[in-house]
């Protein structure tokens, strides 16, 4: 029998049938309810003399100024906790229903992105930088190539969705068991207009076998840009920057095909967008097909992946460079949203 809440009239007529000497569960089953809701709501009459449910005291709700108060607040400090400033403000109304004035005053509690602190003098180089490329078009930005290294291992821990039940994220049924890395490869990549490059797999790099990198890079580059001039971006690593990789440039007359970036730049190089892409793919298979313990099916699951790597969203990644250097310049040299 699902369980009735009594009205004043009901409790008055429950306790009229129990002077009559009727059973709490005689008088629930006339009245559509359980014996014992009956006898609890008897017992409140007799101990507390009422006969209709205890009125809570409702919150108050904040008046304009308090609201004013707080948006001045939440604006000048996004970072500050719900609580802190409730305390601040003295706001007589619980932290939940704070959160709820800031969702309608369009400033609701999110998480917030993760960006490197970069120094003025590195605002400074970025800000030239982009100022500088501002002016390219697509068909400058073409001819650039963007290189990087970067490293995998073949555990299957990877970001999966599960059908589940809400509360019960870490039940052991629903949990992602995934098995540790019993190998890790580090390799070096480039990417045109055109689509990924080779992918090349190392095991420590130093400024000589960069060298002999570079040197196999510039070569498939040729033969891909023909004739046609072209601009290779890397980062700042210390193998790159050399004086043994500096004086093997300009011994090679190769130095003008280098385009540097300033330090604490990565979206101005197009492979670190590419990255996280790559490495989902390549632990996605994995996960599917359980952990790959041979190094030579892993270092040919990572090839066969890095050149199926979609050439539209690399191109749609060069058609935003454009729109990389205005924010740039707009943000006068912090970090971007890419």
């Amino acid at each position: 029998m699902p369980n009735h809440i009594l009205n004043e009239r009901e409790l008055v007529e429950a306790i009229r049938l129990r002077d009559k000497g009727h059973s709490f569960r005689q008088i629930g089953s006339l009245l559509g309810c359980n014996g014992t809701t009956v006898s609890r709501r008897i017992k409140i009459f007799h101990e507390e003399g009422r006969l209709g449910r205890k009125k809570t005291i409702r919150r108050r709700k904040l008046s304009q100024s308090q609201i004013q108060d707080l948006l001045e607040k939440i604006r000048a400090s996004p970072f500050e906790n719900v609580e802190s400033v409730r305390r601040s403000l003295n706001l007589p109304i619980h932290k939940s229903t704070i959160g709820k004035y800031c969702k309608f005053l369009g400033l609701p509690s999110r998480i917030s992105a993760n960006k490197f602190y970069i120094a003025n003098h590195h605002r400074t180089d970025r800000l030239e930088t982009a100022i500088m490329r501002s002016e390219y078009n697509l068909d400058i930005w073409k001819r650039f190539v963007f290189c990087d290294e970067a490293g995998l291992d073949n555990s299957t821990f990877c970001r999966r969705r599960v059908f589940r039940p809400r509360g019960c994220r870490y039940d052991p049924k629903y949990v992602h068991q995934a098995s540790n890395s019993s190998f890790r490869f580090n390799f070096f990549a480039w990417i045109t207009f055109l689509g990924p490059g080779d992918i090349i797999i190392y095991d420590k790099m130093e400024s000589e076998f960069y060298c002999e990198v570079v040197h196999f890079m510039i070569k498939e580059l040729e033969k891909q840009f023909d004739e046609e001039e072209f601009y290779i971006v890397h980062d700042n690593a210390k193998f790159s920057k050399s004086v043994e990789t500096q004086t093997f440039l300009i011994r090679n007359g190769l130095t003008h095909h280098f385009k540097p970036i300033p330090a604490y730049s990565p979206d101005m190089n197009l492979i670190e967008n590419v990255w996280p892409l790559f490495k989902g793919r390549v632990r996605s298979k994995i996960a599917s097909e359980r952990q790959i313990k041979d190094e030579f099916q892993f270092v040919s699951l990572m090839s066969d992946e890095w050149k199926g790597l979609p050439g539209e969203t690399i191109r749609n990644l060069y058609s935003s460079l454009p729109r990389r250097m205005a924010n740039i310049i707009e943000l006068d040299g912090r970090m971007t949203r890419y």
